[in-house]
């Protein structure tokens, strides 16, 4: 990401960069958490819904990367916000390895859904964090990724 030097334009460049690293973590994430939600599911049609929204999330994952190149954005920054994603990811995760664990495969399906449950709200934070007050160019470029996931994996 470089160094900030104060100006407004550099502050903005780093606001929007870290908008965009955060939105890698958040799909990073939801990838994790959708496979973890497929290695407890026994419910055919929440398999399907669940590979739709994995398969959803791999595709925005691969455009916002393609987009953090293209801007000149290191992928493999760290940031504080970025951990706090990821930390949150992984809770998720962990609670469905635990729960899958048990042995209870319906309690491990009800946990899993759970968990994607608020993988999805999360999902619906991100867009309203990068909804219309924040950084322009973030924004539409966060709008643009979600719609060509959405066709992609609409094709699938």
């Amino acid at each position: 990401m470089g160094s900030v030097r104060g100006t407004k334009g550099d502050a903005m460049t780093k606001r929007v960069a870290e908008q965009l690293l955060q939105s890698v973590e958040h799909e990073l994430a939801d990838v994790k958490v959708y496979e973890a939600a497929l290695d407890s599911v026994i419910d055919e049609q929440l398999e399907e819904l669940w590979e739709h929204y994995y398969a959803a999330s791999a595709t925005r994952l691969l455009q916002l990367t393609r987009l953090c190149r293209a801007m000149g954005v290191d992928v493999e920054t760290e940031t504080p916000g970025r951990k706090m994603v990821r930390e949150a990811g992984r809770v998720l995760t962990d609670a469905m390895k635990a729960s899958r664990l048990s042995g209870d495969l319906n309690g491990a399906q009800r946990v899993a859904s759970e968990c994607v449950s608020l993988a999805r709200s999360r999902d619906h934070l991100q867009l309203l964090q990068l909804g219309p007050d924040s950084e322009p160019s973030a924004a539409s470029a966060y709008a643009s990724v979600s719609a060509i996931a959405s066709h992609e994996s609409a094709k699938a």
